[in-house]
Parts: structure tokens; sequence; C-alpha cells
């Protein structure tokens, strides 16, 4: 029997049932609570969400489709080396939770770009936003896109209904029941998805003997290597690339992404939403750890038949489609389980469309459309939030549209990655100046964005374009039935990354004299590790913007709430030793307030006031 034909009645009323559980928590927080009738309560769930929701939204958002499919692939080919990768991400969320999420809160935004407005002005909040814009219909497109490719290779799914009904099904909930259910149906989802991946350990442990058995075959097969100390950034996975890519992802998402920012801004204090970026960690940790080993246990129970070295007869070639491959063979024999599974990677799928459609309907309606109409006149609370509705139903039509699109151009994928890699650290580094510099100007982060975007879109597009080959670890076949292989043969094989996901991998094999003279003939930065692609542009926003602001003349009109609390306390402090001099390259103002007429807003630096407000700050931010 195929693999393709297991998927039966059965699993398709688990997968049934899970969407209409999905579109049930739409309905129910449209005519519940406050009825979505405000923005205030359709785009940020009224500012008064308790924690656990929050938590586990912050979770669900942060384990996208794509790395869900992709990473267990990547363990599966190239070993555990990725385990470091959440220490980083770790790291990076306490620097979040003490530095951007104290200021955001502080001005309480909707959109996280209006902080770019009041710290630097209106052209610097158009540029972020309208590259956010684009940044994540990308993403959405190729978040539903691959996927739906992915299971529709395995499962017999038609490709076409996959994306209709993920897409359908996300428009239906999100623009009824807007942020609450957003933020529910994430709690529904990330259950699903943990105890569906948990499925696959538990059943694949049990089939090779026990969790030992499959850390003997993983470490046999050479899948243990968690820590490589080369300092060569072309490797794949070192504990160097796994940790600063992990840092760079968890900084970016959580301290410059609208999806993560919109969400913590939606309990109702400061503290509140720090404990809860905080305890998303261990949560985060306990679901990358949990993807990660089923790739082991995946390579464990594949490691002498290996299904990508008969593509012919499996119907997989690339690493995404091992998770889903995995899951329909195994759990056949039970009714409704292979269902059960599938349904935990389209809850993925769900949660980072989901947030997405969400976060751009903030964006446009706070960022674009309200500011031109109140320049015209009144526009109302009404309108507003008719205004929020119509763009997330809007987006999610531009999602499904945009994977059809993505289907039949396949230029798109790889520029899609291009752009989400270029676009992200260059926007942290900005807000980050503007957050721990008092010197950072308008003018000087215009042109830092603008030179790291393009210095990251161009290694991006160049290592696309020169498809630097990473050696594999060994694979094998030699316990294969001979008449299902169209060769037998152990081998090493290596690969460039398939363009459907920046983790996934083909099976093209290469001599290790080519591998050598292809190293050679690519330029240097092509050949960095994907997780480092972001770091060169971020780095040379931060310099730039610095420099150029500095020669510029700085910004001494910044409203100490732009400021992260390490700022405002080194800043009081120097106020306090200088009698309201420059003290230590940070400007202070003398006088007791001035109006910043580019912002339309009043700085209020007083030393006194500056020296008690931060003590209350300091106060509420503790744990």
């Amino acid at each position: 029997m195929a693999v393709r034909e297991v998927f039966e009645i059965w699993d398709y009323l688990v997968v049934g049932a899970m969407l209409l559980v999905s579109g049930a928590i739409g309905v129910y927080f449209r005519f519940s609570g406050g009825k979505q009738k405000t923005t205030d309560e359709y785009l940020m769930a009224g500012r008064n969400m308790s924690m656990l929701p929050v938590i586990l939204s912050l979770m669900a958002t942060i384990q996208t489709a794509v790395g869900t499919l992709g990473f267990p692939g990547e363990v599966y080919l190239y070993g555990a080396g990725l385990y470091v990768y959440p220490l980083g991400f770790t790291v990076a969320l306490v620097f979040c939770t003490f530095v951007h999420t104290p200021v955001y809160f502080g001005i309480q935004v909707t959109s996280a770009y209006e902080y770019l407005e009041k710290r630097f002005g209106r052209l610097t909040r158009i540029i972020i936003s309208g590259l956010f814009v684009l940044q994540m219909v990308l993403f959405m497109s190729v978040g539903l896109y691959s996927p739906s490719i992915a299971l529709s290779a395995v499962s017999g799914l038609s490709h076409l209904v996959s994306i209709l009904t993920v897409g359908l099904v996300c428009a239906f909930y999100c623009t009824l029941g807007g942020m609450k259910a957003v933020l529910w149906t994430d709690v529904f989802q990330s259950v699903l998805m943990w105890f569906a991946l948990l499925s696959v350990i538990i059943k694949g442990s049990a089939d090779l003997g026990g969790v030992q058995e499959v850390f003997r075959i993983a470490g046999e097969g050479g899948r243990l290597n968690f820590f490589n100390f080369n300092f060569d950034p072309t490797l794949r996975f070192t504990v160097m690339s796994t940790f600063i890519g992990g840092f760079m992802y968890g900084i970016t998402t959580c301290g410059a992404n609208q999806t993560q920012v919109q969400r913590l801004l939606t309990v109702s204090t400061l503290k509140r939403s720090q404990l809860a970026l905080l305890i998303s960690i261990p949560m985060n940790l306990l679901m990358y750890y949990t993807i990660y080993t089923c790739g082991l246990v995946i390579y464990a129970n594949f490691a002498n038949c290996d299904p990508l070295l008969s593509p012919q007869t499996t119907g997989i070639s690339s690493g995404d489609q091992l998770i889903p491959y995995y899951m329909i063979r195994s759990f056949s024999a039970y009714r409704g389980m292979a269902g059960f599974c599938v349904s935990g990677v389209f809850c993925a799928a769900l949660t980072s469309i989901s947030s997405a459609v969400n976060s751009l309907a903030a964006v446009t309606t706070e960022d674009f459309v309200k500011p031109i109409f109140l320049r015209r006149g009144h526009f109302s609370e009404k309108a507003s939030t008719r205004a929020s509705k119509f763009f997330a139903l809007f987006y999610s039509a531009l999602c499904i549209a945009m994977t059809y699109i993505v289907g039949n151009i396949k230029a798109i994928i790889p520029a899609a990655f291009v752009v989400f890699t270029a676009i992200g650290g260059p926007t942290l580094s900005i807000i980050t100046l503007g957050m721990l510099t008092t010197t950072s100007n308008q003018k000087g982060v215009i042109i830092g964005l603008l030179s790291g975007i393009a210095l990251n879109a161009w290694i991006g597009t160049g290592a696309i374009i020169s498809d630097f080959p990473q050696v594999k670890l060994p694979q094998s076949n030699e316990s294969c039935p001979v008449t299902n292989l169209p060769y037998n043969t152990t081998s090493s094989v290596m690969a460039g990354m398939n363009l459907t996901t920046p983790f996934t991998t083909d099976v093209t094999s290469f001599p290790e004299d080519d591998i050598s003279l292809m190293k050679k003939e690519i330029f240097p930065l092509y050949k960095l590790s994907f997780l480092l692609h972001p770091v060169p542009g971020t780095l040379l926003t931060l310099i730039i913007g610095y420099i150029v602001s500095f020669i510029t003349g700085g910004d001494k009109l910044v409203d100490e709430n732009l400021l992260c609390p390490f700022m405002r306390k080194r800043l009081s402090a120097n106020t306090l030793k200088t009698n309201g001099k420059v003290a230590s390259g940070f400007p202070v103002l003398e006088d007791n307030s001035s109006t910043d007429h580019r912002n339309g807003f009043t700085n209020h630096v007083h030393p006194d006031k500056m020296k008690n407000g931060l003590q209350n700050i300091l106060e509420e931010s503790k744990l």
C-alpha cells in the first residue's frame, strides 16, 4: 500500500474537528465580552488578557510551520548541532524583557512602529511599517505554501484543499474574533501541536525498544554532534553559528516585530508583560527540543532505509517532508492518529498565519490609514474598528492569492527568504539605537537601515545563486528491500539549500574534490551559514546609524520614556553629577521641559522628575 493511501476518513474527521474548534473560538469572541466593537478590543484584546493565553501564544507564534517541518529534517541530515540554538534564543528574550518591553509598554502603542515616529520622526515609521507589510505578506505566503506542499506529498491531501482550508478558517476566526480569538486559538493549537510531536517521539522510541536505543542509533550515525566548537562561519551548524542564530531570531521577533510586541501589550501591567515573556522561555525550550528530538527519532527509525534516497518509491525528496511522512506511515494502523498528528502541522501553519494577519491589520490601520484620516479631520472609533476588520480579511485573502503565485513562480520563494532575512535585523538595529542611545537621529538610522538591508539582501541573494554545498552526515538504504530502490548504496550526501524553506535540503551529491573547488570559487560572504545571514547587515546598521547620527549633530530632544530603563538610570545619574550639563557623551536638557514639534509631544526631563519617575518605573519592572 502506498503511503499516501493511508489518510482515511477518520483522519479527515480529526483534521476537520480541529478546524471546527478553531472557527468556533472566533465565533465565541465575536459575540462575548466587548464583541470586538473597538480597536482596543479588536487589536489589543482590551489590554486585560490573562497571562496563560499570552504565554502560550508567544510560544506558538515563534514556532512557525516552516521551522516545525524544517528543523526535524535538519537534525536528521546534519545532526544535533541545533540544540544550542534555543540557548541563544533564551538570552535574547531576557534582553528584550528588560530593554525593549518596558519602552513599548510605557508608551502604550498599538503598532510597535509608532515608537519610531516618537523617537525619530514620521518618515522612519512609514519606511519600517511598509517594510514590515512586505516582509509579512511574503512570510504568510511561504508559511502556508510550504506545509501544504509537504503534506500533500505524503498524505494524498490536495494541495489546493490544504491551502484553502487553512486560509479560510484562519480568515474566519481572525476577522470575527480579533486578538482574543487569535490568542485562545493559539492556546488550543499549540497544545495540539505539542502532543502531536510528542506522539512521534513516544511511538518512534517504543518501536525501537526505548529512548536509549534511539540515542544509540543516532550516536552511531553521527547525529549526536551537539557541540561543534569550530569557528568556521561557513559550516552549517557550530556552537557559534547556532547560538548567534538563535539570539538574532529571538531578539528580532520579540524586540522589533509587531506580532510579538502586540501580544506583550495585551496584558494590564508591565510586570505581567515581562513575566509572560520570561515564562514563555521554558515553554519555547520545551517545544524546540521536542521538535529536534523528533528529528533524532525519525532518523533512528530510518537509519538503514532512508526514504530520501528512494524518492521514486517514497514520494518525498526533501527534509521538510520527513515528519509528515513518518507520522502517516507510523500511525496508519491507528484510526485517526495520522490525522491527529497532521493536525499538529496544520496548527503550526494556523498560528503563524493568524499572528501575521492580526499584526498586519494593526500596522496598516494605525500607521497608514488612521494618520491620513486624522490629518483630514475626525476618524471615529467605529470607522477605525471597521478598517481593522477589513484589513484582517484583506490580508487573509491576499495570503491565499500569494500562495497560488508562490506555487507558480518559484523565484518568489527565495525572494521571500531574502526579504525576510534582510529586513528583520536592520529594523532591530534602529529600534535598539533609539532605546540605548541619545545620539541616534532620523538621518543616521535611515542611512544605516538602507545600508544594512542592502548588505543583507546582497548576501542572501548571492548565497541562493551560488548554492554553496553543505556536507550532510552519512545516509544509508542498505536494509531496504531491493525492489524499492533505484540504487543500493551507503553514501555521504552533500547538498545546497532547497528553496522551499531556509531549513530543508535536497539530495544532490557532490564529490569531495568538487566541494573544495566550489568553496574556492564562491565569494566568502555567500558561504556563511544561513543562521548568520542577518548578522552583517544588522551590525552595519548599528555602526553607520550611530556614526552618521553623531556627524549630523545627534538628537538633543529625546523623551526619557523612549529610552530603556538602563539608559534612563544612566542619564539621570549623569544629570545629577553635572547639574544638567552634558556628561559622558549623553546630551541632557537643562530646561524643565521642551516641546518636540517633530513628534507632537512634550519631553519632560527635569532632573527631579526624571529621578523619581525612574525609581517608579524600576520598581514596577522588578519581577
